[in-house]
């Protein structure tokens, strides 16, 4: 019997999605609390940032680096005191791209 590594991380990968949407979700929710205010310590900001931080994790493992690389960028966005909303916002849609 022959494994195909590649075939193996897409399946892993679909059986993660609802993860991935979960997490999508979570960044989302900090997005809007930004826009309404909230900064750095507000909750829905900091599970925004432990959501990107996974991400950044598994996009890696699911050979997908460059989605990775654009998680980590978004963590540092939100590590900011104030987080600028338009700059989480481009990120969050860029993220999406590597998610599909």
């Amino acid at each position: 019997m022959t494994y195909d590594p590649s075939a193996i991380i897409a399946e892993l990968w679909e059986r993660f999605r609802p993860t991935i949407a979960a997490r999508l979700e979570a960044i989302d929710a900090g997005l809007v609390a930004i826009r309404l205010g909230a900064g750095a310590g507000d909750a829905r900001v900091t599970d925004a940032h432990r959501a990107a931080h996974n991400l950044a994790g598994a996009l890696g493992s699911y050979e997908r680096p460059e989605g990775s690389v654009v998680a980590r960028r978004l963590m540092a966005a939100l590590e900011q005191a104030r987080p600028d909303a338009e700059a989480v916002a481009a990120l969050l849609a860029e993220l999406r791209e590597h998610c599909r």
